[in-house]
């Protein structure tokens, strides 16, 4: 089970919608070479700046076995270098999301399985400033549980979320697991009254101000936790009432954003302190576009990415969006790959860089702009 593919909805319709796209002007992205250790498939799945020398990315490579195994790749401020990185099982092996606190304090998620869907559990690695270690998670139920997002406000204070008790690709509940600097317990999480929901992405604010957000009956889902409990707030849905938000970034209590998609059409939405509202975003040149990704640095500065496809002639290509505190708009970004073009996750500082990851035909993606 591939977290790219989790982000695609089914289009409800193929039409052209590349009139209504804004192209802007600005920033631009560079290609970089990341490491490719099996000549089968690589993909990265996000990203976690620490400084313009120091960053993180994280996804998985296709071992010899032909089963997944974890990868993850360090930034040095001039090469992408692959640090080795445990696996729990002999079968798939998968990371998520990464989160770096400091520069000997990192944490990755994901899952492993050793058999069919239903035998997922779980999976957190930690990277201690010179080896990657797995640590042990918990899970909900006996069935699939799968950690998708990965977020923390200090080193005794950092959550994880996912997807727990799964038996099948419509099932599941949301699952939520809080590490506090000695162990991994579960967190509790409100009832969405959903046969399927999971929580796919988190951000940090404060120890007290938390936002994860995801999707519940093929509805956007938000929730929050205020210090003491996690709740469910309202957050609305694309057209046909329909959506998932497969990101969100905090850069203010009062100025979050989380990014997805509905109705095949990218979906962006705001939270001012209030409620969260949908915030008109441009779409790719290909029929469908969603996002995967997003990162707030200010008031008028956030970086969206994720894809613009044609699912007839399976065409893929990466999509890149800014806010400049008025409008989103598209920025052009390359797609060295001649079919399969995918940016899963960003992560940017202030006036620094500004780092994309995904996958093009099999191999790992790596981009990077100037904020």
């Amino acid at each position: 089970m591939l977290r790219r593919a989790s982000a695609l909805l089914p289009a409800l319709a193929l039409l052209w919608f590349g009139a209504a796209t804004a192209l802007a002007a600005g920033p631009t992205w560079t290609l970089a070479v990341s490491e490719n250790p099996s000549d089968q498939a690589n993909y990265l799945t996000a990203a976690s700046m620490l400084s313009g020398t120091d960053a993180w990315a994280v996804g998985a490579w296709y071992r010899p076995a032909s089963t997944p195994g974890t990868l993850t790749e360090h930034w040095d401020g001039a090469t992408w270098t692959a640090v080795p990185s445990p696996n729990a099982t002999q079968g798939y092996n998968e990371l998520f999301d990464v989160h770096a606190i400091a520069t000997d304090d990192v944490w990755a998620v994901g899952y492993h399985n050793i058999a069919n869907y239903g035998s997922e559990k779980s999976m957190t690695l930690h990277w201690d400033g010179a080896t990657w270690k797995i640590v042990r998670s918990v899970n909900i139920g006996a069935n699939a549980n799968i950690l998708r997002g990965v977020a923390g406000a200090s080193s005794n204070d950092v959550w994880a979320v996912g997807l727990g008790n799964s038996t099948s690709l419509q099932s599941g509940r949301p699952l939520v697991e809080h590490w506090n600097g000695t162990a991994w317990s579960i967190g509790r999480s409100p009832n969405t009254s959903q046969a399927f929901a999971q929580l796919e992405a988190l951000s940090v604010i404060s120890s007290n101000d938390v936002w994860a957000v995801g999707v519940a009956g093929g509805k956007t889902l938000a929730e929050h936790w205020d210090g003491t409990a996690w709740t469910v707030v309202s957050s609305p849905n694309g057209p046909g009432g329909r959506g998932e938000l497969s990101s969100v970034s905090a850069f203010a209590t009062t100025d979050v954003w989380a990014v997805g998609t509905a109705g095949g059409k990218t979906l962006t939405e705001h939270w001012d302190g209030t409620a969260w509202t949908v915030v008109s975003s441009p779409n790719g040149t290909l029929p469908t576009s969603s996002l995967t990704g997003v990162v707030a640095l200010s008031g008028n500065d956030a970086w969206a990415v994720g894809v613009t496809e044609n699912q007839l002639l399976v065409s893929i290509k990466t999509l890149t969006l800014h806010w400049d505190g008025s409008v989103w708009s598209v920025v052009p970004s390359p797609n060295p790959g001649p079919d399969y073009n995918w940016l899963d996750g960003v992560a940017a500082l202030s006036g620094g860089d500004v780092w994309a990851v995904g996958n093009q035909d099999e191999q790992t993606l790596a981009m990077s702009a100037s904020d």
